[in-house]
């Protein structure tokens, strides 16, 4: 309706530089948290904590990168 450029829709809606802390946001609501992880080692402990913490009854958030071209071509700003 405004007649931008169509490559320019994602302006406005990226979230980073910096990133966002997730971990640090749940954390400061009360939940136990761990991130940002970035390797598949760490992931793999922080599945096996959440795992753990939520079996008994408490919230966990991972905060896990996720490597550029993963997303969803219908998230991505290059689709």
């Amino acid at each position: 309706m405004r007649k931008r450029p169509v490559e320019n829709r994602w302006i406005g809606q990226r979230i980073d530089d910096p990133a966002i802390d997730l971990a640090a946001l749940a954390r400061s609501q009360g939940v136990q948290a761990v991130g940002p992880v970035t390797n598949v080692p760490d992931l793999l402990a922080a599945l096996q904590l959440g795992i753990k913490t939520v079996k008994s009854g408490k919230p966990f958030l991972i905060d896990a990168n996720v490597e550029p071209g993963y997303a969803n071509i219908l998230l991505s700003r290059h689709g």
